[in-house]
């Protein structure tokens, strides 16, 4: 799942004392942005093998700290935490929980689309239900999931710049192309795609939404 992801994000975002929505976007990627940031530093590992499932070559086979529960219970109560110490007064609890769940979100559709690779508490404890193995399955999810999301959100929040409607038109055409090119675009080859070329991909597209998502919470408020 890739998209999916910044559902949680959007459906958060007008919960009253919420962190803002950057905050948010990086929250629901941030097993990914560590996964990656690790892949690049040797610590955690992937392969191209076309075919472990029907929609994702990409075998994670070891990835313990970014994607184990253990791990990603760390990274919860971390970035919770962290949030909790920059958010206003009278916010830090709410601020802190909120972003931690949206950390969490991200293991959880994890379990749904992946293979059984999602660790728990041991190398050979790992599962997944693998939806990705279900591409019409998987698609309708994932679209399904982001279109309600967006849809609550436009209605839970309201303009506050003139750019409120471009800000998030553009943030939606920025999902989908991004999406597209996930879903349709060539698959890497295994025998010339240098692995760190796709983490640094990944990192990048990951920047890109969250200053996207930036000018959406520059150009839009909670409705209450």
């Amino acid at each position: 799942m890739f998209i999916g992801h910044y559902a949680a994000a959007l459906i958060l975002r007008p919960v009253k004392k919420a962190p803002s929505l950057p905050v948010l976007f990086a929250a629901v990627q941030l097993m990914d942005i560590a996964f990656f940031a690790f892949v690049i530093a040797k610590t955690e590992s992937l392969r191209i093998t076309p075919g472990i499932t029907a929609m994702n070559p990409l075998d994670l086979y070891f990835m313990p700290f970014s994607h184990g529960l253990a791990g990603v219970l760390i990274q919860s109560a971390v970035f919770g935490a962290l949030v909790a110490l920059v958010a206003g007064q009278g916010h830090r609890a709410a601020a802190g929980i909120i972003a931690g769940l949206a950390v969490f979100s991200h293991w959880v559709l994890d379990v749904v689309t992946h293979r059984p690779d999602m660790m728990l508490f041991g190398a050979d404890e790992k599962i997944g239900a693998g939806l990705w193995n279900h591409p019409n399955a998987a698609m309708t999810v994932e679209l399904g999931l982001i279109a309600a999301a967006f849809a609550l959100y436009a209605l839970l929040t309201r303009p506050k710049a003139g750019s409120g409607m471009t800000s998030l038109a553009v943030l939606a055409v920025g999902l989908a192309l991004l999406q597209a090119i996930n879903w349709f675009g060539p698959p890497p080859n295994p025998l010339t795609t240098p692995i760190n070329e796709i983490a640094l991909q990944g990192l990048a597209a990951f920047g890109v939404l969250i200053g996207l998502a930036w000018w959406v919470e520059r150009t839009r408020e909670p409705a209450d």
